[in-house]
């Protein structure tokens, strides 16, 4: 099974009143402002950047339901983060996703009681896609978040004849020579979306073809730009936006500082993130350093 899947998949923040709770009423907005300004086809919600896991289930549900009734027309794919910090939770939300029609869903594992093998987060993968045997289903490899940290290669050679309804997964290391593997063997057959956007261009060249990132919220056509040239085989010219974005990358630090400027450069509300995550700084002060530094205008 496989998404099919080729471009840009932007990972959106979740919106919240000033008081931390969740608002769902700037979506319609924030919706059409990805894909009508960035340019941004698909997206993936409540995933890191969506603080998805510092949500209740019940708040989850609800801004599931608004991007994907606000997202249908929009977006030709609307893909779900549904990882929690247990099993039962996990699959109520692979159930509810199926509910509200996902195009699929995604699955990082618990943080707690953690997978301590290749073989047991497969059976954990299996054990949620099994009650959705309808949905594609995506593993998010994230180990420096969740802690499983294990080669991909040996992780698909494990699922790939065991969960009919497997479709890849959002790859988030630096591993690269593990997602050119995993490229080289599985590309044809499973979705393998690469997520660091410092190395984007080169995941590219490793046959990478979907690519997920949060700086696409505030810099997608940047990014459109260099896959442009790259497509026209200006690979210096591709390069050069590649540095681009490492520049813009090291002046926005913590998650909360990412909120605000895309706040700042789409002109929608967002509110602040909750707790834990660092409140945003300067968002003004940020985008005049990017825009001195890089010599990129983000609007």
């Amino acid at each position: 099974m496989k998404l099919n899947i080729s471009g840009l998949i932007v990972a959106p923040c979740t919106p919240m009143h000033s008081d931390g709770s969740v608002n769902v009423n700037p979506i319609a907005e924030y919706a059409k402002y990805l894909r009508n300004v960035q340019n941004l086809e698909n997206v993936f919600i409540l995933g890191t950047t969506g603080e998805g896991q510092n949500f209740a289930v019940q708040e989850r549900k609800l801004v599931a339901e608004e991007w994907v009734k606000t997202g249908r027309s929009l977006f030709k794919r609307i893909i779900v983060h549904i990882g929690a910090g247990n099993l039962t939770e996990t699959q109520e939300l692979a159930k509810h996703a199926r509910e509200i029609h996902a195009d699929a869903v995604a699955i990082a594992p618990p943080t707690y009681f953690k997978p301590d093998s290749v073989q047991s987060l497969g059976k954990y993968i299996g054990d949620v896609a099994k009650v959705i045997s309808d949905v594609p289903v995506l593993y998010y490899h994230l180990p420096e978040m969740t802690g499983a940290n294990f080669p991909m290669l040996e992780f698909l050679d494990y699922v790939a004849d065991k969960i009919p309804n497997f479709a890849g997964m959002k790859f988030v290391t630096m591993q690269l020579s593990d997602f050119s593997r995993c490229m080289r063997k599985y590309g044809d057959k499973f979705e393998i979306a690469y997520g660091k956007e410092e190395a984007l261009l080169f995941a590219a060249m490793m046959g990478g073809t979907s690519f997920v990132g949060a700086g696409f919220n505030y810099m997608g056509r940047l990014f459109n730009e260099m896959f442009d040239l790259y497509k026209a085989n200006d690979v210096a010219g591709a390069v050069q936006k590649q540095q681009d974005v490492h520049e813009i990358l090291s002046k926005i630090g913590h998650k909360g500082n990412l909120k605000a400027l895309t706040a700042r450069i789409s002109g929608i509300e967002l509110g602040p993130p909750r707790t834990p995550v660092a409140p945003g700084e300067n968002a003004e002060m940020i985008e005049k350093s990017i825009e001195e530094s890089v010599l990129v205008k983000l609007r």
